[in-house]
C-alpha cells in the first residue's frame, strides 16, 4: 500500500521453489491496483481441489500446479510423470475470471464442527480493523466442535473482543468467527514477520493465554 501511494508499480506474486519460483502474478497493466489476486503465468496449469477432485470457481481448496517449470522429483525419490499435478500444500480460490487468491496453508487448516477454516483468511479480516496491528488465528481443541477458532490480537489502542467479533461478522461466514479471543501487547513473530502460530498453539494448549469466550 505504501508503494502504491508512492506511485511505484507493485506486482504481487505467488510461487514456490519447486516451480522455479514463480507461478502467478498480477499482470503489469494492473500494477497499482493493490489487488490480492494473481493470474497464472503462460504455460502454468493451475487448479483447486478437494481430495483430488477439482472444485468449481469460488470454492477454497488445495492449489495444484503442473507445467514444464515444475520439478520432476525430490532427491531420493522416483521422478513424477510429466503430466502429474503437483500438490503445493497451499489453499486458494479460483475466480471465474481465472484469477487466484491464496488464502493459507493446507496443513494449518482449522476443522471446526466439520467446516474448514483457513487461518490466513480470518487474520486478513481482523487486520483490516483500524486498531489491529497484527493478528494470529489458531485452532484450540474443543470437546464439542473438535476445534474452535481462536484469535490472538495485537492492537494499537484499547478495543474489546466483542467489537472485534462484530467487525469480523461483517466479513466472514459465521463458522469462521473466532470463539476465543486473547488481546496481547505483542505477538511472537516467526521468519519473515509472519505470525508464529506454532508458538501460540503451544501456549494455548498449555493454558498460557487468557481467553475471552464469545459464542454465537
Amino acid at each position: 500500500e505504501r508503494a502504491v501511494r508512492a506511485g511505484l508499480p507493485v506486482l504481487p506474486t505467488y510461487g514456490m521453489t519447486e516451480a522455479a519460483s514463480q507461478l502467478a502474478t498480477l499482470p503489469v497493466g494492473e500494477a497499482g491496483t493493490a489487488r490480492r489476486r494473481v493470474r497464472p503465468l503462460p504455460a502454468v496449469e493451475l487448479r483447486v481441489v478437494d481430495g483430488g477432485v477439482p472444485l468449481p470457481p469460488g470454492q477454497a481448496g488445495e492449489i495444484q500446479v503442473r507445467g514444464p517449470m515444475v520439478s520432476r522429483r525430490y532427491v531420493g525419490e522416483a521422478p513424477r510423470p510429466a503430466d502429474a499435478w503437483f500438490p503445493t500444500g497451499d489453499l486458494g480460490v479460483l475466480g471465474t475470471d481465472g484469477y487466484l487468491e491464496v488464502v493459507g496453508r493446507a496443513d494449518g487448516t482449522i476443522i471446526t464442527g466439520g467446516e474448514n477454516v483457513a487461518p490466513a483468511e480470518v487474520e486478513a479480516a481482523l487486520a483490516a480493523h483500524p486498531l489491529v496491528r497484527a493478528a494470529a488465528v489458531v485452532g484450540v481443541p474443543d470437546p464439542e466442535w473438535g476445534e474452535v477458532v481462536a484469535a490472538v490480537v495485537e492492537t494499537t489502542a484499547v478495543v474489546s473482543a466483542e467489537e472485534l467479533a462484530a467487525f469480523a461478522r461483517r466479513q466472514l461466514a459465521g463458522y469462521k468467527i473466532p470463539r476465543r479471543w486473547a488481546l496481547v501487547d505483542r505477538l511472537p513473530a516467526a521468519v519473515l514477520g509472519k505470525p508464529a502460530r506454532g508458538k501460540l498453539r503451544a501456549l494455548a494448549e498449555a493454558d498460557g493465554l487468557e481467553w475471552e469466550v464469545i459464542d454465537g
